[in-house]
């Protein structure tokens, strides 16, 4: 047996999950950490100070020696390099962040709030995304206008997030200008103005931004704040579909399988739909079973079907809980278990699902 360490450094940028697959692909293994290595043991520290240490240790068989060595230079290595790079810059911020910078301030903020080079402090991250704000810099305008929204690093206070998002989208950001649409649409800080916010979505969608295309389309669908237009919102589900957004991948698909908006094709539904599912979209998840069941747009495949429904299911979406409840009563892909059939079935009634 043989036994290496690694070097004191700071793995904030690498979970143990990451560095587990990242071996296991390194080794060439099927297995979770590779069948060659007995054992890893990763401790995180604090780098900045270095009050605590990292030990990587690697014990493998006499026969991997060289396999050490592939660890050693293609994944621990270039890790350790990302991680100085890192602490380099958020040095680099902190210095610019002091003499006034507002791009760095709102850099540094990120630093803080995303543990990024620097010990994770979301007060000191708000506290930088003030600072950059007062300047007038957009993308911290917005960044603290989530942080007021969601009571991250600070006291919740939707009024005020609303003022940031406002100063932010008068700048054309359009990650604010999407939110500012949400909050009018909600009346989350702001009083309920569907009109207001279709035309805050209608500039995101402008801008191509997928988020705001799928609110756009949905407004768009149901009349909400604009006319109906279904030949558009399909068109802008289609376009945030492209992007790889999943809950437009979803309505795109039923849109396609509907005829709403755009010619009816079951095939090219199923296949956005199972795009979406692969996201672990509950709705798509649901949908795709349902296609699989009945063998729209795809071969029939009961047992697949059975396990998109419980994909859905175990997410708390209520027609996936019902079907899968008859799928277990039933027999459909799965075997007969009536105790478990009548637990879904309650979960689907108690979120008011009328079939169930």
């Amino acid at each position: 047996m043989r036994v290496f360490s690694g070097v004191p450094c700071n793995l904030y940028l690498r979970t143990k999950r990451s560095w587990a697959l990242t071996l296991s692909t390194a080794l060439g293994s099927d297995t979770a950490l590779g069948s060659d290595i007995v054992s890893v043991e990763i401790r995180c520290c604090n780098f900045v100070d270095w009050c605590g240490s990292v030990r990587m240790c690697f014990v493998l068989r006499e026969e991997c020696f060289m396999k050490c060595f592939v660890l050693l230079y293609c994944v621990f290595i270039p890790c350790v390099s990302s991680v100085f790079t890192a602490v380099a810059q958020a040095q680099d911020y902190m210095i610019a962040a002091d003499q006034g910078d507002a791009i760095a301030q709102k850099n540094l903020g990120d630093c803080f709030m995303q543990g990024w080079g620097v010990e994770k402090n979301l007060e000191l991250a708000v506290a930088y995304y003030q600072m950059s704000a007062k300047q007038g810099y957009a993308p911290a305008q917005y960044s603290l206008g989530r942080c007021l929204q969601k009571g991250i690093g600070v006291g919740k206070d939707l009024a005020l997030a609303v003022q940031y998002y406002k100063a932010s989208a008068k700048q054309w950001n359009v990650l604010a200008i999407y939110r500012l649409g949400r909050c009018l649409q909600k009346g989350e800080g702001v009083g309920v103005d569907l009109r207001l916010a279709a035309t805050y979505y209608r500039m995101g969608a402008d801008e191509r931004y997928e988020k705001a295309l799928y609110r756009y389309s949905c407004c768009l669908q149901k009349g909400e704040g604009v006319g109906v237009d279904l030949a558009l919102a399909a068109k802008c589900y289609q376009d945030s579909a492209h992007q790889g957004y999943a809950p437009a991948q979803c309505s795109f698909g039923r849109c396609l399988q509907k005829g709403e908006g755009v010619d009816v094709d079951l095939e090219l539904a199923a296949q956005y739909y199972e795009d979406s599912a692969k996201q672990g979209y509950a709705p798509a998840q649901y949908s795709y079973a349902c296609c699989l069941q009945k063998g729209e747009g795809v071969r029939k495949n009961l047992a697949l079907a059975a396990t998109y429904y419980k994909l859905s299911a175990d997410k708390g979406y209520a027609p996936a809980q019902y079907c899968y409840a008859c799928c277990l009563q039933k027999g459909e892909g799965v075997d007969i278990d009536l105790e478990l059939a009548a637990r879904y079935s309650k979960m689907s009634a108690d979120e008011g699902y009328a079939p169930a």
